[in-house]
């Protein structure tokens, strides 16, 4: 059977899956090289979701695999100097959560 996969932006009732993916994101890539250690506290993810939603600055998109969120990149548009506007991506692998 053929997996469905499928690309969405991040809404309010993403936030319990976005979370657990998130939180598990250091954690997986603890040790590897180049890898700084990152700490994030429960205020920190709290003010990222609250930024994903509000969609001013940063915004979220969301792989579904059958239904189930397996991957999130977090991305931002920035003003450039010789061209209009650059895309800065920060993806969660969906590596994360593949069984």
């Amino acid at each position: 059977m053929t997996a469905v996969v499928s690309i969405d932006s991040l809404t309010g009732r993403d936030r319990e899956e976005w979370e657990g993916l998130t939180r598990r994101f250091p954690a997986h890539w603890a040790g590897r090289p180049g890898r700084p250690a990152t700490e994030v506290d429960d205020e920190g993810y709290e003010r990222t979701w609250q930024r994903l939603v509000d969609r001013e600055q940063i915004r979220g998109i969301c792989a579904r695999r059958d239904g189930e969120m397996v991957g999130i990149a977090h991305y931002l548009f920035h003003a450039a100097v010789y061209r209009g506007y650059i895309l800065y991506s920060y993806s969660r692998a969906a590596a994360i959560t593949t069984t």
